[in-house]
């Protein structure tokens, strides 16, 4: 996956979690169907080769509120150069064989 296909995923999956109320959201077995991704997370303003992997430089990255304008948080957003956001999660044990 490119830098803006994982950024279009982001912005995707915020539309779509937006876009249904929480109770309409059903997945046969599973306790808490919906995970808040909102919170601190890391952002890159110029990924270079594996970004994604632990040997990049922890220097590249600063934290950032999701969900949040980059801008209006300091960061300098240039038109057509790519930045991206990366965070970890845990995925509840129960959602093991589900589809998400």
């Amino acid at each position: 996956m490119n830098t803006n296909s994982l950024l279009l995923f982001y912005l995707l999956s915020l539309q779509i979690l937006n876009a249904q109320p929480a109770q309409n959201i059903f997945v046969k077995d599973v306790k808490e169907p919906v995970i808040n991704l909102n919170g601190t997370w890391k952002i890159c303003l110029d990924p270079q080769g594996i970004f994604w992997g632990e040997e990049s430089s922890k220097n590249e990255w600063h934290d950032i509120q999701v969900p949040g304008e980059a801008m209006m948080q300091g960061f300098p957003i240039h038109h057509d150069k790519p930045f991206i956001y990366k965070n970890t999660f845990k995925i509840p044990s129960d959602f093991e064989g589900k589809t998400i």
